[in-house]
């Protein structure tokens, strides 16, 4: 019996992971699509409110508990600062001059950044969640957060695809490794306060601390 258990077990995590790589390959392939934009910004958020809607499922909007989680996760954030000014650094000494790639500060994130909360932690947290209950009688928030932070990762795979040069390929990877050890981190975060305003606001100092570490790295080699 033990044995049959462990084998029935070990097939619903199977299935679980098989389900995890159709719909992160899904999110890649909407991502390197030449529709992305209008699947991005006008699709997406219209099915995650859907699913939302649907499901009941709970999304708070409270900028107080963003507060409160500023302040409890200071000092995480403060550590991702330092590590950008470490891979910024190695960047420079590898590669040299950046040229026109850091010499400017886009804002693109302020727009971007709500959408990709609202999907791979308002939505996909959840998704996997019921997946993991209704399909294999098992809840797990922690996979939840592991699965879409591999989908939030592989949302970052087209500088990989379009790198021309070994460096750029690098830093492709070494960006798609951020994102995964970032999604974790607002994995987290969200799980805990069911907070879109939270991960959001952390999510836009992550995008706007990297910029603004190239940009004076840049001022600083020209």
């Amino acid at each position: 019996m033990r044995a049959m258990s462990r084998l029935h077990r070990a097939m619903r995590e199977v299935l679980f992971a098989l389900v995890v790589a159709a719909v992160t390959a899904t999110l890649t392939l909407i991502v390197i699509s030449s529709a992305a934009a209008l699947l991005f910004y006008v699709i997406i958020p219209i099915i995650c409110i859907l699913f939302l809607t649907a499901t009941r499922t709970r999304v708070n909007v409270d900028p107080v508990t963003a507060v409160t989680d500023l302040k409890r996760y200071w000092k995480v954030m403060a550590a991702f600062t330092l590590y950008n000014v470490v891979l910024v650094t190695a960047g420079v000494l590898i590669a040299g001059n950046p040229g026109r790639e850091w010499s400017r500060i886009s804002t693109g994130f302020i727009i971007s950044n709500p959408i990709e909360e609202l999907l791979y932690r308002a939505t996909l947290i959840p998704l996997f969640e019921m997946i993991g209950q209704r399909l294999f009688d098992m809840t797990s928030t922690g996979r939840a957060i592991v699965s879409t932070s591999i989908a939030f990762s592989l949302g970052h795979v087209r500088n990989l695809l379009f790198a021309g040069s070994v460096l750029a390929r690098g830093a492709a990877i070494v960006n798609m490794f951020s994102a995964f050890i970032i999604g974790l981190f607002l994995g987290i975060v969200y799980s805990r306060s069911r907070n879109l305003v939270s991960v959001t606001i952390f999510h836009w100092w992550f995008n706007l601390q990297n910029q603004i570490i190239e940009y004076l790295a840049f001022l600083v080699i020209s």
